[in-house]
């Protein structure tokens, strides 16, 4: 039990030690070493025409699998699991294609990192929106946003 203790009180010193090692200089240095952009992923997918035209399609699909009405129970099932399926090809689809677009604009701007920001306005009476900006994971950015070089490249 002593011996246990005696790691403990080490591994404590070992931190309390090293804790000065990533001081607020020292990581705002690494942050001016690696340039750091941010993206508006859903604002993306929502100004992307080739997204909402297969989106579009999709929830068609979707009010005549409502309007129709299957004989059976696993007709019903089907239909919801292939457009389920449909569903996350389409957004698979358009993230692979961000993805690549990102890639391309970072690595002719020779940033490192794009960290995912919600930049829009929250209106301050819809309790479920400020509930999720007060849960971004982004505050506040004074980096680049690529957001509208992304949306422009992928309507092109």
């Amino acid at each position: 039990m002593r011996a246990l203790l005696a790691i403990v009180v080490l591994l404590i010193c070992l931190v309390a030690a090293t804790w000065g090692a990533f001081s607020d200089e020292s990581q705002m240095a690494i942050a001016h070493r690696i340039p750091v952009a941010t993206l508006d992923v859903a604002k993306v997918f929502k100004q992307s025409r080739e997204f909402n035209e297969q989106w579009s399609e999709l929830r068609k699909k979707a009010m005549d699998l409502v309007t129709d009405s299957p004989s059976n129970g696993t007709d019903v099932l089907a239909k919801k699991k292939e457009f389920l399926e449909d569903e996350a090809r389409i957004h698979a689809t358009i993230y692979q294609r961000v993805e690549a677009i990102v890639a391309a604009i970072c690595k002719k701007r020779d940033v490192g990192l794009v960290v995912r920001a919600n930049i829009d306005v929250i209106t301050p009476s819809d309790r479920g929106a400020v509930l999720q900006m007060m849960n971004r994971p982004v505050i506040f950015s004074a980096v680049p946003d690529l957001t509208d070089d992304v949306i422009a490249e992928i309507n092109r």
